[in-house]
């Protein structure tokens, strides 16, 4: 793995990775020298078990995604993986009734979110992006609602939601009773997520490494995987996993990648992650993105979501999308050009 992916500091601290997880990656027993990360991490499950609780009480039915109820399957233990937020999917309809819960109970929309009483602006937000995300700054705590299970996918978002929909399961932690998402549609959204990201955190490859592949059934994953045009992503994760760790999920993918794709894991894994990338990187990331799947369509919609920001929201008040669309580059300039520079005032536009 290279003399970094020895280095336990790096590991933890780059990568995201819990001291349990990097003592089985180095053979490795730490014993009890890191008790303080495995009490912030049973905090961390406390705190998203009173979030379940909430929810249930206020019969707002949701999916967790990833999290604690993630780590007990893969580790009997829901406090190994590190998790940076909690993440819920939940039906847009409830989406008002979600944040009055939590806007009572401490939680605040995250800094640079918006979510709009102007329902076109509302609007824009659910057709662009999948979440938004509230903090709890007592508890250090940040929470990310999701409407759909993911964006830009070659599905529409009707057949993605029946597909969700099609593929959930109980589990029970703690005396909960938590709904997540099947372990086919689990591997494969792991997959697309950690794809998505170019693997920058070793953590989302780990997840697939230590994944409990019994549970899931080979031909309810591939036909899956057809639909999504996954081939390529799970060719990648197939070709990360033997490179890093020498082995492979049972799943198969397309034969051949394109080189980008094999290459933009490697370099993405070992930089260092910025608040802001640089143009370039921006430009080498969407480029890279433009290639997960063999889909035109997908392709496109990925294109049009890059015109139009959360945050833009904020800058002008406008109904239309169209305005939107032209604001989106002055806003990246403003942002990564000018913005030491000067200082702007919302416009008014249309």
């Amino acid at each position: 793995m290279g003399e970094k992916f020895s280095n336990r500091n790096y590991l933890h601290k780059r990568h995201r990775l819990s001291h349990q997880q990097i003592d089985k990656i180095l053979g490795e027993e730490s014993g009890t020298k890191y008790i303080e990360e495995k009490r912030k991490l049973l905090n961390f499950t406390m705190e998203f078990l009173k979030i379940c609780e909430l929810l249930d009480n206020c019969k707002i039915p949701f999916i967790s995604l990833k999290g604690p109820a993630l780590s007990y399957r893969i580790y009997g233990d829901p406090a190994v993986r590190i998790s940076h937020d909690i993440d819920l999917l939940i039906d847009k309809e409830k989406i008002d009734d979600v944040l009055q819960a939590l806007l009572n109970t401490g939680f605040s929309l995250t800094k640079g979110v918006v979510w709009p009483e102007n329902p076109a602006q509302r609007e824009l937000i659910l057709e662009s992006v999948h979440h938004i995300s509230l903090t709890n700054s007592n508890k250090n705590i940040t929470l990310e609602i999701h409407w759909t299970l993911m964006q830009g996918v070659p599905v529409t978002q009707e057949r993605l939601k029946q597909i969700v929909s099609e593929n959930t399961q109980t589990i029970e932690l703690a005396g909960r009773r938590i709904r997540t998402l099947s372990p086919d549609l689990e591997v494969l959204f792991l997959m697309i997520h950690g794809s998505r990201h170019g693997w920058s955190r070793l953590k989302w490859l780990i997840d697939l490494k230590e994944y409990n592949y019994e549970l899931t059934n080979i031909e309810g994953f591939n036909k899956l995987a057809r639909e999504f045009k996954a081939g390529r992503i799970i060719a990648q994760t197939n070709h990360l996993l033997e490179s890093i760790f020498a082995v492979e999920t049972p799943f198969r993918g397309d034969n051949k990648i394109p080189g980008l794709f094999k290459n933009y894991p490697v370099k993405s894994m070992n930089s260092e992650v910025k608040e802001i990338s640089s143009i370039k990187e921006m430009l080498n990331g969407i480029f890279y993105r433009l290639f997960m799947f063999k889909d035109l369509g997908y392709r496109a919609k990925l294109i049009s979501s890059l015109f139009l920001r959360n945050g833009d929201l904020e800058e002008i008040d406008s109904k239309s999308k169209l305005a939107y669309f032209f604001y989106r580059p002055y806003s990246i300039i403003k942002r990564r050009v000018l913005n030491d520079f000067i200082t702007f005032r919302p416009l008014k536009l249309f």
